[in-house]
C-alpha cells in the first residue's frame, strides 16, 4: 500500500491519523490514478496523484458544509468565493452544491511534482495552509455580509 512517496510522507506527518489508500491504483493507458484519505486537525482529507508520462499532479481536497445563516443569492455567493480565490493563490474552493440554505464548498490545493521529488518541507506547509482555510473563509465571508455556520 505506502508504495507512493506521497503516501510515506504524508502518514509520517505529525497530526495526521486514519491515512488510507481510498482505491486501488487504476490505470488508463499510460495514465495512473491513485486516491487516498487522511485527518488532520479534527478534518478529513481527501488526496489523489494522477502519474502520466508528462508531469504528475497532485491534489489535496477539503469538502465543506456551511449553512447559510441570512439570504443570498447564488451570484452574491459566488462573487465572494471568486475573490477569496484571488486573494490566496495557494487554496482555491469551489461551490459544489447549493440546496436552499445549504451549500458545499472544496477547498483544494494541486501542484505539479513527481511522486520521488515529494518531501515533508513541501507537504507540511500545505496540509497546514489549508487546515484553517474553511473557517478563514467564514470570517472572509462575514465581511462580505454572508454569514455561514458550519454544518
Amino acid at each position: 500500500m505506502r508504495d507512493r512517496n506521497i503516501y510515506n510522507t504524508i502518514s509520517a506527518m505529525d497530526g495526521v491519523s486514519n491515512f488510507h489508500e481510498r482505491e486501488t491504483p487504476h490505470s488508463v493507458e499510460d495514465i495512473t490514478y491513485y486516491e487516498f484519505g487522511f485527518d488532520f486537525s479534527d478534518m478529513r482529507y481527501i488526496g489523489s496523484q494522477i502519474t502520466s508520462p508528462l508531469f504528475t499532479l497532485n491534489r489535496l481536497n477539503l469538502l465543506f458544509r456551511y449553512t447559510l445563516k441570512k439570504d443570498t443569492t447564488k451570484a452574491n455567493l459566488l462573487d465572494a468565493i471568486n475573490k477569496y480565490n484571488s486573494e490566496r493563490p495557494l487554496i482555491k474552493i469551489a461551490l459544489t452544491e447549493i440546496s436552499g440554505k445549504k451549500i458545499e464548498v472544496t477547498f483544494s490545493s494541486d501542484f505539479i511534482a513527481d511522486d520521488d521529488k515529494i518531501s515533508a518541507s513541501q507537504m507540511v506547509p500545505l496540509v497546514n495552509i489549508m487546515a484553517p482555510s474553511p473557517e478563514d473563509f467564514v470570517r472572509f465571508l462575514s465581511q462580505k455580509k454572508i454569514i455561514l455556520s458550519h454544518t
